[in-house]
């Protein structure tokens, strides 16, 4: 089943925050919608992943962030819940990891 939904203008928002504008598909950060500047975007940890399987695949992808800067990752870490914790994870942001 297919869900359409709406978003926020991508273009208008990656300009507001200072992000080279997308002219192709390109991977947004997990606070893309709400991150104050671009100084607080995140990646999730699955997009090196992404992006090596889109350049063995030919698809070219327009980067929000600049060559020289690396917008850091966050890893969840998911453990045993603890009592009465369903729920338990660990957040982990690693900064500028190069992709």
């Amino acid at each position: 089943m297919l869900k359409v939904s709406y978003y926020i203008d991508v273009r208008k928002r990656a300009q507001e925050l200072g992000c080279n504008i997308p002219t192709s598909i390109a991977l947004l950060p997990r606070n893309f919608e709400i991150s104050a500047s671009k100084e607080e975007l995140i990646h999730e940890s699955t997009t090196p992943t992404v992006r090596v399987l889109w350049r063995q695949n030919g698809i070219t992808e327009t980067p929000l962030e600049q060559p020289e800067e690396k917008f850091p990752f966050v890893y969840v870490i998911k453990s045993k819940p603890t009592l009465g914790d369903n729920r338990a994870e660990c957040y982990l942001k690693l900064s500028n990891r190069m992709v």
